[in-house]
Parts: structure tokens; C-alpha cells; sequence
């Protein structure tokens, strides 16, 4: 009995004990012990390292005091980006960092603080840009790489309805190929399973959607992305399981244990309507720190 009310387990199967050996586990227990060493002595050095600055040294001469570097950003927006809009090499430091370091005055070395992930940090603003739109010569290359990826796609958005709209018309996709050259490529695949990824083929899980959606001998409604750019998709033929086929009938037990676990779902959160308490999974789950 649980809070949602009685249950009836039935055990299918059970695995006998696996006993790792010391041998097998040596490197990882030296490697937790290690871990668990170095954050019981985390807050040593923390306060090591604030008291290094209120005897006056520097943010570098405390950290090396310490036995570590103090990381230096040449430039940084609030985004974790460098003056390029691209990320900073290394990894940015958290965003609640980000939002101490651009909340701080220039040229003092800020208070030690501690993360709800238990990351101790500490930092100096040396310099500060004010905030300002890009210049065109800062851009240029970027928007001209956006230019032309949105034309490829204009371009091959325009041809790909042509060549639908003449496959529509009645010529078969043979017929349209060949006369297209190198310009496409016609490729058979199947059969097909309706839970396939359709990666084997090159296709995507939409692909593989709309082909089932599709009757025998008919195109797709409309052409689908690929990992490559466009497809046009004819469904040749539809093979139908004979007999009883294992694989078959676990993929639609598991379809059907899925759709009964949204609807129970659904129903339950109909029942007792969740809050999500944002700041409680912030603390649990941090963003990556530095």
C-alpha cells in the first residue's frame, strides 16, 4: 500500500548477486576516497583563501597560496560569451556566478561565497564594457554565413515543391530522377518497423511517421527533413506480420503500458494539481560551475 492506494507486484525474473571483487573496485574506491578527502579539506582552504586576502594579497597571490590559479577571463558577457559571441574556452561559470560578477563594483576583490552546489568562489572585475549592439565589421561574417545557409534553404525549399508538385502531376519518381541527375538521389529502403528510428535508412522519426501515414503507391503529403536536406517519400508496398511474432507483440505491450502510464498520469495530475518549486530543483540540480 502506497499513498495512491493498493498495488499487486508479481516477479518475473531474479538476478543472482554480482560481488565485485577488491581487485576489481581498487581504482575506483581510491578514486571516491581521494574525492571525499578533497571536500572534507574544501572549506580549509576556502577560509585559507579569504584570509589571504584580508592580510592584503592579492586574488593571484591567495589562490596560489592555496594551491590553485585564479582562472582569468580576457572577456565575458552575462551570457557566459566572449567578445566574439562565441563561449568562453573552458566553460563559462554558473549563471548565478555570472550574476555576481556583473553585480560587483570594478577593482575589488569580492567576498568569499559558497553555491547551493558547494562551489566556493571568488573574484575581481578588473574592467567593464558597457553593454552595445555589435558592429557590422564584429558580424560580418556571421551574417553572411546566415545569408547563405537561409538561401540554400529558400533554394532547395523552391526546388523540392517543384519536383513534388511534378510527381503530383502524374510523372513517376523514376522518371524525375533520372532526369534530375546528380541533382538527387533516389534510394529504396524497407522494410521498415513503425518504432524504427529510420536512422539505418537516412531518415528521421518523422520521416517514418508521414510513411506510415501514407497509403500504398501514394507520395507523402508533404516532403520531410532529413539529416541531408529534403525527401520526397512514396510508400511501395506494406507487408503485414503474419503469425505470432515476438519482437511484434513486446513493442505493442510496451505501447500500451506507455499509453496507460499517461493516462494515469494525466489523470492523477488532474486529481492533485503540481506546483513545480523551481528554486528547490536549482539547488539540487546546479548548472555546470567552474
Amino acid at each position: 500500500q502506497s499513498a495512491f492506494g493498493w498495488h499487486l507486484f508479481r516477479l518475473i525474473e531474479v538476478e543472482p548477486e554480482t560481488v565485485r571483487s577488491f581487485e576489481d573496485a581498487r581504482d575506483e574506491i581510491r578514486r571516491d576516497l581521494a574525492l571525499d578527502r578533497a571536500i572534507d579539506q574544501l572549506p580549509d582552504l576556502a577560509s585559507a583563501l579569504d584570509d589571504g586576502i584580508a592580510a592584503g594579497e592579492s586574488l593571484e597571490e591567495a589562490a596560489l597560496a592555496v594551491g590553485t590559479t585564479a582562472r582569468r577571463f580576457q572577456a565575458i558577457d552575462a551570457q557566459g560569451r566572449d567578445a566574439t559571441g562565441a563561449p568562453v574556452e573552458g566553460g563559462a561559470p554558473s549563471p548565478e556566478i555570472l550574476a555576481a560578477i556583473f553585480a560587483a563594483p570594478l577593482e575589488e576583490t569580492s567576498l568569499l561565497e559558497e553555491t547551493p552546489g558547494g562551489t566556493f568562489y571568488m573574484f575581481r572585475v578588473d574592467a567593464s564594457e558597457p553593454s552595445r549592439p555589435r558592429r557590422l565589421d564584429e558580424v560580418r561574417d556571421d551574417v553572411a554565413a546566415l545569408w547563405r545557409q537561409e538561401e540554400r534553404q529558400r533554394l532547395a525549399t523552391e526546388r523540392v515543391e517543384a519536383i513534388m508538385a511534378d510527381a503530383r502531376s502524374g510523372r513517376t519518381l523514376e522518371t524525375i530522377a533520372a532526369g534530375l541527375g546528380d541533382e538527387v538521389t533516389l534510394r529504396r529502403f524497407g522494410p521498415i518497423g513503425r518504432a524504427a528510428d529510420g536512422s539505418e535508412a537516412g531518415l528521421t522519426p518523422e520521416a517514418v511517421e508521414a510513411l506510415f501515414a501514407t497509403d500504398k503507391g501514394n507520395l507523402a503529403r508533404e516532403p520531410v527533413a532529413t539529416r541531408n536536406g529534403s525527401a520526397i517519400l512514396r510508400t511501395d508496398a506494406i507487408v503485414v506480420p503474419e503469425g505470432d511474432q515476438p519482437e511484434l507483440r513486446e513493442q505493442l505491450t510496451a505501447a500500451l503500458r506507455n499509453d496507460v502510464l499517461i493516462q494515469y498520469e494525466a489523470a492523477l495530475r488532474r486529481r492533485y494539481p503540481v506546483e513545480v518549486n523551481e528554486a528547490a530543483i536549482a539547488s539540487l540540480f546546479p548548472a555546470d560551475e567552474f
